[in-house]
Formats: structure tokens, sequence, C-alpha cells
């Protein structure tokens, strides 16, 4: 999602209350505007549409709308990082935990956002996340959490080729070649070293064990750490195709995972959707796009909202254009 060019801030905001004012709500009018807009430009619209009209915009849609639209519309209107704890908390505090959230954030988020998420945590919530974290969790995965929580994991982007030759080989002792598993030598590289070096240590590890990362970490661990690994070894590897794989799981098989679609479709709009999209396609055998997926997964508003942020065709967009 780009800017979108003729922005006027107040011209959206008379849109919105024209959409929300009276009997029934224009729907199409919400998916034309907040669908079509970046994270900063919705942001100024919330701000002017409580100064022209002395009324909240996240309770307008709360109450005008329902279901996922609704769920969507909101998520549209929080900070990317006030989105994060958010989702943090509700995975800690919720019925059971919600590792595999918890995990993506964790494993994807930059020092800086993990700091950031971190502080409005605490805001939002009174609470440390770390200590959220490791009274949720246990063991060799909660130390992992704690790790990657840390924020401190080298963000350079240079590779040492040395430095992955000796990981690779600390590893090895660490796992294969040791009765039982170090998980703490495993911990101690995964969750420190830049992701280019990681990638290069992945290979560096596959000529002297044959084997991948991949296969190696699930014969050596197991569980949610198994799973955090498995996370950071893919996004390691390739990003685009690490959210490609979350977003398919979505919506694969019976039902859908609604609460992650939107997430992933919200989060990622800025950032690296097209390429996410690229990726997408070639999981696929008969290269169906993330919007066909979407179309053949989801219905109604809710539908039209989540094609309207993931399309890059105009086509789609004018479909809205003046309603």
């Amino acid at each position: 999602m780009t800017p979108y060019e003729n922005f006027d801030a107040e011209e959206d905001c008379v849109g919105l209350n024209n959409a929300m004012k009276g009997m029934g709500t224009n729907e199409s009018a919400l998916i034309s505007i907040l669908g079509n807009r970046t994270y900063k430009q919705r942001r100024a619209i919330q701000t002017l549409y409580k100064q022209c009209y002395g009324k909240d915009l996240v309770k307008m849609l709360d109450s005008e709308t329902s279901g996922n639209f609704c769920k969507t519309l909101k998520a549209l209107m929080m900070h990317p990082i006030e989105y994060d704890a958010w989702t943090l908390n509700r995975a800690v505090k919720g019925l059971g935990t919600d590792e595999d959230d918890i995990i993506e954030i964790m494993v994807t988020r930059s020092n800086e956002q993990l700091k950031l998420i971190n502080k409005a945590y605490k805001i939002k919530y009174k609470e440390s996340l770390e200590n959220a974290l490791m009274g949720d969790t246990s063991g060799d995965f909660k130390r992992l959490l704690v790790s990657l929580n840390n924020g401190s994991r080298d963000e350079s982007g240079t590779v040492d080729k040395a430095l992955a030759q000796k990981d690779a080989a600390d590893l090895y002792q660490a796992g294969e070649k040791k009765w039982g598993t170090d998980e703490a030598t495993f911990n101690r590289i995964m969750a420190s070293r830049n992701f280019r070096q990681l990638a290069a240590m992945f290979d560096e590890y596959e000529k002297i064990s044959k084997k991948t990362m991949k296969k190696v970490l699930e014969s050596e661990l197991s569980g949610d750490l198994l799973k955090g690994m498995l996370a950071i070894e893919a996004f390691s590897r390739d990003p685009a195709s690490y959210f490609a794989q979350l977003l398919k799981k979505t919506m694969a098989g019976l039902g859908t995972n609604d609460a992650d679609l939107i997430r992933l479709v919200i989060t990622r709009s800025e950032v690296d959707l097209k390429d996410i999209k690229r990726a997408f396609m070639k999981l696929n055998k008969d290269n169906k796009t993330l919007e066909e997926w979407i179309e053949e997964d989801c219905s109604g508003d809710y539908k039209k909202i989540l094609l309207a942020i993931v399309s890059t065709d105009d086509q789609f967009r004018l479909m809205f254009d003046g309603v």
C-alpha cells in the first residue's frame, strides 16, 4: 500500500461521516477510503474527524459495522506498534497461549520495533512484556523468547564466513555430534546473529552434516522451541516466503483463521506485501494469487476490504471510487 496521491483528510472525514449518518451504513464508502490510505493518512483522518464532528472515529466504526469487517477496520486504525502489543497481550492472556503469534512477532520485528513494543505494552497493560512472556511459557522456549524480546540481535547485515563456519561447527557439536542436545548453544547463535549471517551459517552447516538446517532442527528439538527455531530459519532464508506460508496457512483447509489473516495483511501492507504476493503464487501449483485465495475464502464487505488492501490492481480500486 502506498500513500493515496490525492489525499484530503477533510474530504475523507466528510465521506466517512456521510457513510455512517442516518439509517444504515455505506460500507463501500468506508472501504474506498480506509482500505486505500496508509496508516499515516488514516491517523490524520482519525484526528481531524474528532475535530470536525466531536466523535471518535474508531467508536463510530465499532457501532456501525460488525464481524470481521469491523475487526479489519479497527485494526487498520491501530498504530502498528500498538497492534503488535495488543496481539501479544491477547496471545498470553487469553485462553491458553497463542505461541504462533508470539513467535511471528518476536522473530520478525527489528530491534527498534521490539523496544517500542515493550514500551507500549508496559504503558497499556501495566506489566513488562518480558514478565508476561515468562509467566506464560516455560523451559527452553521461554529462554528463546526472552533472548528475542531483548531486542539486541546483530542487525549489521554483514556476513563473516569464518564466524559462519565456527557457528556451524558449534551447532554440529551441540546437536548431531552429541548425546542429547545443547539447546543453549542453539539459542545463543540463532537469537543473536543477523539474518544474512544465519543464512550463510546454514550453508556452512550443510557442508559439515550433509543435512539441511531445517531437518537438523526437526531431529534435535521439539515443541514450541522447535517452532521458534524453524521460524528463525525460514525468515533468515526468505522473509517473503515465510510470510506467504503463514498467509496460506490461515486459509488452507477447513475454516479460516481470520485474526491471523487480518493481522498479516495489515501489518505487511506497507512493508513487503508485494514480495509476499509473488512468493505466495510460487507456493501454489496453479499459481493462484493471494487475491484469488481471499476471493474464495472470505465473503461480503470483509472480503472487499481485504482485497482493497492487498490489491495492486487499479481496476479494483476504481470499483469504489466516488462511492
